[in-house]
């Protein structure tokens, strides 16, 4: 904001804008436990943004396997039963054909699959 001379706090004043972009990304349940030997278990991916209009959540790196696809905001998916040990889940801002780099992922979150005790 532009206070010279004592100028009021109003848009005609403002001199730049900043919109902050971000996110979160969990598993649900993390960790995972399996009971059939496969090693393979099954959770919830959960993400929120803000700044952004389009997210995409794909799995092992920035560019891997699309797993879900969202407008801004809170969502979730549910995954099938190929969960493994160490599975990376990457949350990308792609914004306006933002491309899938490391540099417009939001967050990362990593499976922890466990045999049930």
């Amino acid at each position: 904001q532009n206070v010279s001379n004592g100028l009021p706090l109003t848009a005609a004043n403002t001199i730049a804008r900043v919109t902050l972009v971000g996110g979160t990304i969990s598993l649900n349940p993390n960790p995972i436990y399996v009971t059939d030997g496969s090693d393979l278990g099954v959770t919830t991916v959960n993400w929120n943004s803000y700044g952004t209009s389009a997210v995409e959540v794909h799995v092992g790196s920035p560019s891997g396997t699309p797993f879900a696809f969202w407008g801004s905001g809170a969502g979730s998916q549910t995954t099938g039963q190929w969960v493994q040990n160490g599975q990376k889940f990457f949350l990308q801002d792609v914004s306006d054909g933002k491309p899938l780099t490391s540099s417009n992922t939001l967050a990362t979150v990593t499976a922890d699959v466990r045999a049930s005790p």
